[in-house]
């Protein structure tokens, strides 16, 4: 409707002043003209005093007919003004400022929120997990991972502790969020601090090579103590974890439904989305010492990409004003290469993140 915001301010302004009842006033319409004037500036060429509401009308929709050659900003603030001048006039009392709601070429009103909450997450097993060094070269089947929650940091016994007041923040796993929304359509930037590491009581089929000895079996991926008698061909993988600064950074897209939408009690929507991010962090691999039984090689990889991820989601919205509640949940599936011992591990990591959380509205209405 409007081809630019100035257009919308002025409509605004005009709008309002066409209300006014047996409006009198004397105005001179050289005073709304730009510096530059142009044969085309109706206005300008005819210059002439508004003396009824229904010549305010008329002049109101000549000015926007001349919108192309208003030339700054400060000249449509100075017809807005003027308008409001006008008004008052006729009223004998001061207007108060006007809303000018933050929009589009549509009309459509942008909001901004930010979220934060805390994440609980399911990892699927792995289909099979490829560890490949100078000592173990071996595909694990049906590979086991877990969740490192740390839901301690969340009791009064741990926030008490010297340095532990604000590790809840960090050390559970907790997602953060920026959305942008237009209408029904919302582009987001999401952050989830993710922990993994493999289960070591695990019992899966191994194939490949072990310290120079083939081997083609379902056995312990981590060979649980039997006295000092290890055999050749045992697995001794200790520690596969990921539980330092790993973040899944993602961008993606959805389309907002409200449920229920109601001034006074407030907004419930529901908003299906996917998205596109990158798998990014440290990891920690060791494997006890070949004939060893306490000592580990070991390997610490510093904050490095480890791959993409592909997620499809949904969120549930409860609105309020500036502040919100939100719960959601996600289907990510991520390809993984990261350091393990002098070599790698590849695999493909599947998880499903559930946030329950706050949401808060940054941006508010310009007057």
């Amino acid at each position: 409707m409007f081809k630019s915001w100035r257009s919308f301010i002025l409509f605004y302004c005009f709008s309002i002043s066409s209300f006014a009842a047996d409006f009198v006033a004397d105005i001179d319409m050289l005073d709304f003209c730009p510096p530059t004037q142009s044969p085309e500036c109706v206005v300008c060429q005819n210059p002439s005093p508004v003396n009824s509401s229904q010549q305010l009308e008329t002049f109101s929709q000549t000015i926007l007919n001349t919108l192309g050659h208003v030339e700054s900003d400060l000249e449509m603030k100075q017809v807005c003004e003027a308008m409001n001048v006008m008004v008052a006039a006729n009223n004998n009392q001061p207007i108060g400022p006007i809303d000018i709601p933050q929009v589009d070429g549509q009309g459509n009103k942008w909001n901004f929120r930010i979220y934060f909450g805390y994440t609980r997450s399911r990892y699927f097993n792995s289909p099979e997990v490829a560890l490949n060094s100078s000592r173990v070269n071996v595909v694990v089947k049906d590979f086991d991972w877990e969740e490192r929650n740390s839901f301690e940091y969340f009791t009064w016994d741990k926030i008490k502790q010297p340095g532990n007041t604000f590790r809840f923040i960090d050390e559970p796993t907790n997602s953060f969020g920026f959305s942008m929304e237009k209408k029904n359509n919302v582009i987001f930037l999401s952050v989830f601090h993710m922990k993994w590491l493999f289960n070591n009581s695990q019992v899966k089929h191994v194939t490949g090579t072990l310290d120079g000895v083939e081997v083609d079996k379902v056995m312990p991926v981590n060979q649980p103590f039997d006295g000092y008698n290890a055999q050749p061909g045992e697995m001794n993988l200790i520690r596969l974890e990921n539980t330092y600064w790993n973040i899944n950074p993602q961008i993606g897209y959805g389309r907002k439904i409200d449920i229920i939408s109601n001034k006074k009690f407030g907004t419930l929507s529901y908003t299906p989305s996917v998205q596109a991010g990158l798998m990014i962090g440290s990891s920690y691999s060791a494997y006890t010492v070949k004939g060893g039984y306490w000592d580990s090689d070991s390997k610490a990889q510093g904050i490095e990409y480890k791959g993409t991820s592909l997620t499809a989601g949904h969120r549930l919205d409860y609105e309020k004003g500036r502040m919100g509640l939100f719960i959601d949940q996600k289907y990510t599936t991520s390809n993984i290469k990261q350091d393990f011992l002098d070599g790698s591990a590849k695999y493909r990591l599947n998880f499903s993140p559930v946030t329950f959380g706050l949401s808060v509205k940054i941006n508010q209405s310009k007057k």
